[in-house]
Formats: C-alpha cells, structure tokens, sequence
C-alpha cells in the first residue's frame, strides 16, 4: 500500500472512534438534556487535522465537510501544498470514496462507509462522524444511568446504543461537556469553546488511546444555512480508476 494511502487509512481508523463519541444523543434523563445538539439544514466545515500514525510520526492533513445531515454529505481531504487525498459522495442510495493519487476507489450503499467485503479500509458510520460539527458530542444514543457530583463537574454515566459504557464529564459552570471516556484506554477532549454560527463548538478535539494522543482535529470554522452549486454533489468515479482491493 501507498504511504499515503496507508496514512488516510490510520486517520479513518480514527475517526471509527470520533463516531463512537459523536452522533445524535437520544437521552432518557432531563439532567442533561441541554447538551442535545439539533443538526442544522445544512453546514459546511473546515478543519486541520493532526494524525499521528503507529510510529508516532505527525501527519498534517486539511478537511472541507458539506453536510445536509441525514440526507448527503460531502468530504474532501488533503494534504501538504493542496494535494488531495481523498473525496467521499454519501447519498442515501450510493456512496463513492475515491483516492486520487492512487487512481483507487471504494464504493457502497448504507450508512456504513469502508471496505464492508476485505476490511482493508476501516468502516465509519457517516452520520456519527459528521456530527460533532453541529455539537452531538456524546454518543449516539446515550441513555444515562447515574451522575456523580464532583468539584468542578458532574460526571454522568451511562451506555451508548450499543450498550457499551461511557463516562463523561459535564462543566458545572458552563454546562458543556469537556471530556468522554470509555473504559480506561479511550479518551477524548473538548476545549477552547468557540461560537461558530451562533453554535458553542469546541474548537480543539484530541483523541487519547490511554496517554498517548493519537488524534487532534482544529475546527476552522462551521458555518449553517448554507448552500453550494449542484456539482458538490456528483462525484464519478474515472474509468482508469480500480478498487481499493486490487
């Protein structure tokens, strides 16, 4: 595998775990129905991103998001000096991943997007990746079972649709959650809450596997109640291209 092919694969590997820690909180307790997040009509997103690959070697990446959430999302990713890495179409009938450096190709349906047949690219559910921009910070689904005062926050745990166990952390003062974790080994961090569209969104997320941080996402700007030419919305794949697998 291409090495830069084999790098946009750790960043997927990723954002398998910003998925579990995004999407659309369904929650049973009203203690902490403030941090729901509605998604917008549409939004469009800018993001750097810092991946660090099983080396511990820094890989810099940028990102563009168009979003019309639950209906059509639009991903395009890229490396240093503006050469793209990667552009994704989801539809609801169809999705393309395309990779146009190495002239590869993915494509399915569902909202599971990756390699669903070899598993030699990492499958993400979209809706959850694309949710953080909008604000759904816990994960999909979150039912709460308990909440423990603390000094500074209120920690609440509870299961995820899955029914896998997450503890987060709720700012007292602000009401914001600034962590979530899973177990003793995953960890992410919300800091330096920024407006953005009249939306409080951290602006810096890292992804910790134990001590070790594996991920970092610097939110550019969000921006909702937006709309683009139709052409964002076609993305063929070239008739030299071939399957990821080949």
């Amino acid at each position: 595998m291409n090495v830069k092919l084999a790098i946009f694969v750790e960043l997927c590997l990723a954002l398998i775990c910003v998925g579990c820690f995004s999407g659309h909180p369904q929650v049973i307790n009203e203690n902490i129905s403030e941090v729901q997040a509605t998604p917008p009509d549409s939004l469009k997103a800018k993001m750097d991103l810092e991946l660090y690959d099983a080396k511990g070697v820094l890989h810099e990446l940028s990102g563009v998001l168009f979003a019309v959430p639950e209906k059509r999302y639009r991903l395009e990713l890229t490396g240093p000096i503006g050469i793209g890495v990667a552009s994704l179409l989801w539809l609801p009938e169809k999705w393309n991943f395309i990779f146009p450096t190495e002239k590869k190709y993915i494509e399915g349906n569902g909202y599971w997007v990756g390699d669903l047949q070899n598993r030699a690219f990492p499958v993400v559910d979209i809706h959850q990746v694309a949710g953080f921009f909008w604000g759904s910070l816990l994960p999909q689904k979150a039912t709460m079972e308990s909440e423990e005062d603390s000094s500074d926050w209120v920690l609440i745990h509870g299961k995820d649709a899955t029914q896998g166990a997450f503890t987060a952390a709720k700012e007292k003062s602000t009401g914001r959650i600034i962590w979530v974790e899973r177990g003793n080994s995953e960890r992410v961090t919300f800091q330096a809450f920024m407006s953005y569209d009249g939306r409080i969104l951290p602006s810096e997320i890292a992804f910790f596997r134990g001590k070790t941080c594996y991920l970092k996402l610097h939110v550019k700007s969000v921006k909702t109640k937006v709309s683009w030419g139709e052409d964002v919305w076609h993305l063929e794949v070239p008739e030299n291209y071939h399957p990821l697998e080949e």
